[in-house]
């Protein structure tokens, strides 16, 4: 499934970076988590593309992957989502808001026999502030707030991009 992802990831950023102005490619570490009382959160890693399809308007593909172990029980969750983002400035600088749509796959283990399995879609709204670190590099600290599964009151994620702008 990782390789099914990473694989998709490149595919769609090589399709549409021939008609995008500018492209940044990046890694982020930051939380997925329901958002309710006495959930688990959980922390990973994700792989991003993201392309300005006009002045202040950037797509963004976003793969990521995250974990909690507690004892013998094991969280994963996998998100596969786009998103539109509104730069106030320029695309990839300064403050941005946008919607975006995502599919995760939550699965719970318990000695290695798992008890749990639910694939959703959820919609959900995210804020970010671009930060250059000079002409190339962007630090993006992100939040975002969205739907998620039957009882949570949705999903919360939060989290700090490195990016780098491709020539």
């Amino acid at each position: 499934m990782k390789k099914l992802c990473l694989t998709l990831f490149i595919l769609c950023f090589a399709v549409a970076s021939s008609i995008a102005q500018a492209k940044m490619v990046g890694a982020s570490y930051g939380v997925l988590a329901p958002a309710c009382t006495n959930c688990t959160s959980l922390s990973g890693f994700s792989l991003y593309g993201s392309m300005a399809v006009q002045d202040h308007i950037v797509a963004t593909l976003d793969i990521g992957f995250y974990s909690k172990t507690a004892g013998s029980s094991t969280l994963n969750s996998t998100a596969i989502g786009i998103s539109g983002d509104y730069y106030l400035k320029e695309a990839l600088n300064g403050f941005y808001i946008g919607p975006d749509l995502t599919y995760i796959t939550l699965s719970e283990k318990f000695n290695g026999n798992e008890i749990f399995s639910k694939n959703s879609f959820t919609i959900g709204l995210n804020a970010g502030w671009g930060i250059a670190l000079g002409e190339s590099w962007r630090l993006v600290p992100h939040f975002g707030y969205g739907t998620w599964y039957d009882g949570s009151s949705g999903r919360i994620t939060a989290g700090l991009k490195v990016g780098y702008i491709l020539p």
